[in-house]
């Protein structure tokens, strides 16, 4: 019907779909010749480096040293539970925009000022021996254990951002006993683990623009996961252990990216980016046996991010390595 209006009418819709395909719905259209444009994609550029620098704070507090606090090695006597429980303060960074100023040129090299404070966390971690392995003179190898890690994490310090963050994480993981320990070898043993990330969010309000107009900046909808993988030796020497190892950290996620500038037509554009962020992990332990069962642990930890989550630009200008130091207590094993 009407053969002669079909290319009119494909082509008037065609062209509708285009219009409707560059704008933000609820909040007016924009393209490159409107400032708003430019602004909202400088506010997205500055969000995701907030956003990434967050997770990466958050991949520094949950990961930690060796499995369980004061066993390098492996446990190796199926059903016989061992247990740490540690504690610890952690460097934590937030990023502040006191002072940024959206513009109209995209800035991949902006440098954004944090704010410095530490955090409390506490950490449960189990190791249930599953299989004691194959007796080798005197030592045993290949034997293989289930782990599982609750954390508690304090909050990040004040800044002008509203930052809501979730305080708890829980983890599962295996153990493979590469070497029980003997009189004359240490134990050595090689631990995988997977973390949940807790929930986090911001929104900054009031951020001025060049144009004279104010912006909102925001993220939500984080999702992620820490997958942690260790290596360790450990040695007793009568009541004393010692403790070394060396291990990568590996951080998944994605989250959604908001920019609005309230100007004389508001503009607003969402993306959902992906992130992934890697660091080395260096960790060397003590212990001392209080009684049978019962020890003391103490655990140094030096981080480095050997892969940036804020791919475009540095936020802050604080070093790439932390070190933590966590004591606690280990019983069973």
């Amino acid at each position: 019907m009407y053969p002669a209006t079909q290319p009119f009418r494909t082509a008037l819709t065609l062209l509708l779909l285009a219009t409707l395909a560059g704008c933000d719905f609820g909040s007016g259209c924009c393209g490159a010749g409107d400032p708003s444009y430019h602004l909202v994609l400088d506010g997205l550029t500055k969000g995701r480096e907030i956003s990434e620098y967050l997770a990466e704070e958050e991949m520094d507090q949950i990961g930690s040293g060796n499995a369980i606090l004061g066993q390098g090695g492996p446990v190796a006597v199926p059903g016989k539970v061992s247990a740490s429980l540690r504690f610890g303060r952690a460097a934590r960074s937030v990023p502040t925009l006191a002072g940024t100023t959206l513009s109209e040129v995209t800035s991949a090299s902006s440098v954004i000022p944090v704010t410095s404070a530490s955090v409390m966390k506490v950490q449960l971690d189990v190791a249930l021996p599953v299989i004691a392995g194959f007796t080798v003179g005197e030592s045993k190898i290949f034997s293989f254990e289930l782990l599982g890690s609750a954390t508690l994490l304090g909050k990040h310090g004040a800044s002008d951002l509203n930052v809501q963050q979730g305080t708890t994480t829980l983890g599962f993981g295996s153990r493979l006993g590469i070497l029980r320990e003997t009189h004359g070898l240490p134990g050595i043993a090689i631990t995988s683990m997977r973390r949940s990330v807790p929930a986090l969010s911001w929104e900054a309000r009031g951020i001025p623009t060049a144009e004279g107009h104010e912006a909102t900046l925001g993220m939500n909808d984080f999702s992620g996961k820490l997958t942690s993988h260790r290596i360790s030796a450990a040695k007793e020497f009568g009541v004393a252990g010692v403790t070394v190892g060396w291990g990568r950290d590996l951080l998944n996620g994605e989250y959604i990216q908001t920019a609005l500038v309230n100007g004389e037509t508001p503009t607003r554009r969402t993306e959902r980016p992906g992130l992934g962020g890697r660091r080395s992990v260096l960790f060397v332990g003590g212990s001392y046996a209080l009684r049978d069962g019962v020890q003391l642990a103490a655990e140094v930890i030096r981080s480095t991010r050997t892969a940036p989550l804020y791919p475009i630009n540095q936020v802050g200008t604080e070093g790439r390595s932390r070190t933590h130091l966590t004591v606690g207590v280990r019983v069973g094993g």
